[in-house]
């Protein structure tokens, strides 16, 4: 069992003071697995050999976002998903008695570290000192989530996370001997290719990192928005082989439709033969409160179309979703993305539920 000092279990005691319960109905946190902390060695294949398919993990910080030069409040996004997830009603529609909720890296003690830490060089670097650190925390709970056979469906958090992430799957797939040779395949549905210079860990370079370490065989970035991505970044991304669709193209220009653009991310990411795995950051989403929040994007309905798509028609390893950043919208922000991310999960799993 991982150390507690990278992952916090979640407990009964935490669910009784989030479910808040009817006569008469039955709400997903009454339903869903919790990870076992006593009794047999592994709980991650007790959870699974129980009929878990899907681990629901949280990464509360938002270290990465700020050592990118963004807005803080990612931290926030874990405890509103929990607090609309968990009460919804468990009914047909959704396969909860699938669903392990699993706990939340420990980031405490570095939250706590980067208190008061701006935008000045000495404090962007340990910044990404603290996010690197993050790294090593994030990759060991993924590792053993995959390790078992289940499916982490990730809740940030910053975009960062998807480079430990990565580690995590490529090692757990290691262990059961499916790791493949040239690494995995990403779709990411973000305004921006995060695949910015190796100049210390942040939000903005997780797949130019994984691509540096050998875990991303191909990369796919689905709505990048035209105006907010460097040439000098775009120009690394292609040259090594990475493809987009930028938002202009779909929802301005029209040279596309949307599902004509999901189909052509499905074929990229399928053409070789990799486990694949599905990113969105809330940022996306048009005025979702988010690190870079923006008034043009996807809708939620948008949104939840390209995970059910691509869900359908891909072999996926793991779903992240990131960069919610609940207070930065003072009223209603933690309902609004709360809502948001607790759809967009549920969309997944319907999707995935008998694949």
């Amino acid at each position: 069992m991982i150390s507690p000092s990278m992952l916090v279990p979640f407990q009964d005691s935490d669910l009784g003071d989030l479910v808040r319960s009817r006569p008469g109905e039955v709400r997903v946190g009454q339903v869903l697995g919790l990870l076992g902390t006593g009794g047999g060695r592994d709980p991650w294949q007790q959870a699974q050999r129980s009929g878990a398919r899907f681990a629901l993990l949280g990464i509360p910080e938002d270290l990465g976002p700020r050592a990118n030069l963004g807005r803080p409040g990612a931290d926030g996004a874990w405890e509103a998903f929990l607090e609309i997830f968990l009460n919804q009603q468990a009914n047909h529609f959704l396969p909860a008695q699938e669903v392990l909720l699993a706990g939340r890296v420990q980031t405490g003690d570095l939250q706590e570290a980067a208190r008061g830490l701006g935008s000045r060089p000495a404090e962007l670097e340990r910044l990404r000192e603290l996010c690197a650190e993050l790294d090593a925390r994030v990759a060991p709970v993924v590792e053993e989530i995959v390790a078992s056979g289940l499916i982490p469906v990730v809740i940030g958090g910053g975009h960062n996370n998807a480079f430990p992430i990565m580690q995590g799957v490529m090692r757990g797939l290691r262990q059961r001997g499916e790791a493949p040779e040239s690494g995995l395949a990403v779709v990411n549905c973000d305004p921006h290719a995060d695949f910015r210079a190796l100049e210390g860990r942040h939000s903005g370079n997780g797949f130019s990192y994984a691509r540096e370490a050998g875990l991303l065989a191909s990369y796919f970035v689905l709505g990048l928005h035209e105006g907010f991505n460097s040439q000098e970044m775009l120009d690394r991304m292609l040259a090594w082989g990475g493809r987009h669709v930028t938002y202009e193209s779909v929802f301005v220009r029209q040279e596309l439709d949307f599902v004509q653009a999901l189909d052509r991310a499905a074929s990229h990411a399928l053409a070789g033969g990799a486990p694949v795995g599905l990113e969105l950051d809330l940022d996306a989403l048009a005025g979702m409160p988010s690190s870079a929040q923006a008034p043009n994007g996807l809708t939620c309905e948008e949104a939840a179309r390209y995970l059910d798509h691509l869900a359908r028609r891909v072999p996926v390893a793991w779903v992240h979703l990131a960069e919610g950043a609940p207070d930065l919208l003072p009223e209603g922000g933690s309902r609004q993305v709360g809502k948001a991310l607790a759809f967009l999960v549920s969309t997944f799993l319907k999707a995935s539920w008998g694949r």
